[in-house]
C-alpha cells in the first residue's frame, strides 16, 4: 500500500559535515541551505509531490519524482547548497504516475506504474546530464522502487503487483532484473512458493496464491 505526503510538499536540501566513516569519534552535522516548493496539482492540494529524490553527486543534480502531475522535477545544486530549478521531465508517454526514481553513473532511472495500475509498468532511463530518454524498459505490475547494483551492472525493480480497486484482479509481485548493457530482463516471482505447505507464510487475500499475496515495495543492495 502505498502512503502519499501531505498536499504542499517541501524539498528541504542540508549540507552534511563528518569525520571519517571509520573512526570512532566520527561526527555528522547537517545545515540546512535551502528549500524548494513543489506545487502538487492546480489548486496545491494535491498529493504525492516531491515524494522520493535521487542525487547525482558527478553533476550535484537532484532528480524528484511528482506523481501528482505524472512528472520528474530536475534541480542543480550549487556549492553552497542553493537549489535552481532546471526543468521537469513529463512522463505522460511512459504510464500514469512515477513510483520512484534512482540515479548513478550519469543514468537516471525512474519506475512509472501503467494507467491501470494491475498492468505492467515501465523503467525508463534518461541521461542525467542532458535528460535524454536512453530506454524504457517493461517491468511488473506496479512497480514501487528501482535501484541500482554497484558500478551500474543492474537496475532492480521491486513490482509490488497490489490488487486492483475494484478487488477484481490481483497480479502477482515480482522483482524485475534489467542487465544494463542492453536493457534485456528477467523477472524473479514467488509462484514457486505456492506449492509449499508452510504455516509460517501468511495469506491475508481470499483464495489467492503465494505470487498474488506478496507485495515487494522495497529493494536492499547488501
Amino acid at each position: 500500500m502505498k502512503l502519499h505526503l501531505p498536499s504542499r510538499c517541501l524539498l528541504a536540501v542540508a549540507v552534511a559535515m563528518r569525520g571519517s566513516a571509520y573512526a570512532q569519534d566520527a561526527t555528522f552535522n547537517a545545515i540546512y541551505t535551502d528549500t524548494y516548493d513543489e506545487v502538487c496539482g492546480l489548486d496545491d492540494d494535491g498529493d504525492g509531490c516531491a515524494e522520493i529524490s535521487a542525487l547525482d553527486t558527478g553533476i550535484s543534480r537532484l532528480f524528484t519524482t511528482n506523481a501528482s502531475e505524472n512528472q520528474l522535477r530536475v534541480l542543480d545544486l550549487d556549492d553552497m547548497g542553493r537549489l535552481t530549478d532546471v526543468g521537469i521531465i513529463d512522463l505522460a508517454d511512459y504510464g500514469v504516475a512515477p513510483n520512484s526514481v534512482a540515479v548513478s553513473e550519469g543514468i537516471v532511472a525512474v519506475a512509472v506504474e501503467a494507467t491501470i495500475k494491475t498492468e505492467n509498468g515501465q523503467i525508463v532511463f534518461f541521461d542525467s546530464q542532458s535528460l535524454q530518454l536512453l530506454a524504457q524498459v517493461p517491468a511488473g505490475a506496479l512497480p514501487d522502487m528501482v535501484a541500482f547494483t554497484p558500478y551500474v551492472a543492474f537496475a532492480l525493480v521491486a513490482n509490488e503487483g497490489e490488487l486492483g480497486d475494484d478487488y477484481q484482479i490481483d497480479p502477482v509481485g515480482s522483482v524485475t532484473i534489467i542487465n544494463m548493457l542492453d536493457y534485456s530482463t528477467r523477472t524473479a516471482g514467488f509462484e514457486s512458493f505456492t506449492s509449499i505447505d508452510d504455516s509460517s507464510v501468511r495469506i491475508f487475500g481470499l483464495g489467492v496464491s503465494v505470487a498474488q499475496d506478496h507485495e515487494p515495495e522495497y529493494i536492499r543492495l547488501m
